[in-house]
């Protein structure tokens, strides 16, 4: 049985009230799905390595204020001394509430339940550079990185 489209009007939204925007990065990160794209080799790893290093110690996103918290950056196409040379080219300390993870258990074999106890044993807010979730109010924050591909004109 397929549901029916919900739509609402201009005005019933109006008359709707929300809670504020929760942003990670004022201005420029909010809770919700950020997509970072680009063509290959332009920066796109080094960018979410400082937006995380950022968040981690609190510092300012350019000129935008960030919500300090506990970071998990997911850096899937990284080895470990790659990582901290990329690492040590943005910053001489990484924070102690800055964490990565390199390789992920297959779906099945339960990455899900990791990620949500890594969550529950801080009950800070956890950043992840992939996905950002607050273990107290279910609050996700989602970044996808993805490499755009040169193709031919259709």
């Amino acid at each position: 049985m397929t549901k029916p489209l919900q739509v609402m009007s201009g005005e019933e939204l109006m008359d709707m009230d929300y809670k504020p925007i929760k942003f990670e990065v004022r201005e420029f990160l909010h809770q919700g799905l950020a997509i970072l794209a680009g063509a290959p080799k332009t920066g796109k790893s080094f960018f979410a390595l400082w937006l995380c290093l950022c968040v981690a110690k609190g510092e300012p996103v350019w000129d935008c204020e960030t919500a300090k918290g506990t970071v998990l950056y997911l850096c899937l196409e990284d080895n470990r001394s790659r990582l901290q040379n990329r690492t040590l080219t943005i910053t001489d300390d990484a924070p102690a509430n800055l964490f990565f993870v390199g390789k992920l258990p297959a779906l099945e074999k339960g990455w899900k339940n990791r990620f949500e106890s890594f969550y529950q044993s801080r009950k800070k807010q956890c950043s992840l550079s992939l996905i950002r979730c607050s273990a107290s109010e279910s609050k996700v924050w989602i970044i996808v990185m993805e490499r755009t591909i040169k193709t031919s004109n259709l």
